[in-house]
């Protein structure tokens, strides 16, 4: 069993900061949990994944914060380092685009991603389907899960093959789709 003398010291660091900054934010999610629970989560797969990389698991904490924080790279790159600054930029979608065209670029931009940005992105996926099969956001019918289920789908399918537990725990958490 995994113990926290196994992680790195900057995965906790990690969590302290991304902790902060994402104080007060909540999941779609019906409970409305606290967007601290998704990025634990985000780790946690890859760990259960058998990833130990630090840079890896540091940016799968951080993978949000310049997309939904006013964080900047500078200040990661300060904090953490050019690599996981790297990563996290690298998953940051671009904020000036729509939301509607962020979700119609992300399957082709995908495919451009190095390896550790693919594995966040497939343990990212696979957390919000885990979540959305269990509480559905306020509002969202059964069709439009089912059309989330179909994206991520077809978002992940670039990202198979690095991980075979990612793959399965994908597997799985499809079969949850509405």
């Amino acid at each position: 069993m995994e113990t926290a003398d196994d992680l790195p010291a900057t995965v906790f660091e990690a969590l302290l900061f991304a902790g902060s900054v994402h104080n007060g934010q909540r999941r779609k999610d019906a409970p409305g949990s606290p967007h601290l629970k998704h990025v634990v989560q985000v780790a946690g797969l890859l760990v259960r994944a058998g990833e130990r990389d630090p840079d890896l698991l540091t940016a799968a904490v951080l993978h949000d914060v310049l997309r939904d924080t006013d964080t900047d790279a500078a200040e990661l790159r300060r904090r953490f380092g050019a690599a996981v600054a790297d990563i996290v930029e690298e998953l940051s979608e671009d904020a000036r685009l729509s939301r509607l065209d962020r979700r119609d670029y992300m399957p082709r931009r995908v495919k451009e991603f190095g390896n550790e940005a693919k594995l966040i992105k497939m343990a990212e996926k696979i957390s919000n389907l885990l979540d959305l099969a269990e509480h559905a956001p306020v509002g969202w019918s059964r069709q439009r899960r089912r059309n989330y289920f179909t994206w991520a789908d077809g978002v992940t399918r670039p990202l198979r093959g690095l991980n075979q537990s990612l793959d399965s725990m994908l597997d799985e958490a499809l079969k949850h789709a509405p």
